[in-house]
């Protein structure tokens, strides 16, 4: 079902026990605010889209820091498959029973 952007935003519906559920709704000025994070301004190197998998692995093994992190300590930086393109991109836990995990970003993708 294709979604056309006229018609149709995302919008947040409680439920019975407090998790948030996303619903559709027509609601034009929702949609162009969602519209405006879905788009990234044109690039003369779309390779080093910062939301790239491949992109961010490739900075990643240059990080020697991060690369330390992920020697020093196994049981909070991994090595995970996010994408069926791409393997082994580093991610955090804080604890390793932990399901909430993040993408480990090295320095030179962190804006200061």
């Amino acid at each position: 079902m294709t979604l056309k952007r006229s018609e149709y935003c995302v919008g947040v519906q409680k439920l019975k026990n407090f998790r948030p559920r996303f619903t559709i709704s027509k609601d034009e000025t929702i949609w162009e605010c969602i519209e405006c994070y879905l788009n990234l301004p044109d690039s003369d190197t779309p390779e080093e889209n910062p939301l790239s998998y491949a992109h961010i692995r490739e900075q990643q093994q240059q990080d020697q820091k991060l690369l330390a992190l992920l020697e020093k300590y196994p049981d909070n930086y991994y090595y995970d498959n996010l994408d069926d393109d791409v393997n082994d991109v580093i991610c955090y836990k804080k604890r390793r029973e932990d399901n909430d995990w993040k993408i480990a970003l090295p320095d030179s993708m962190v804006p200061e």
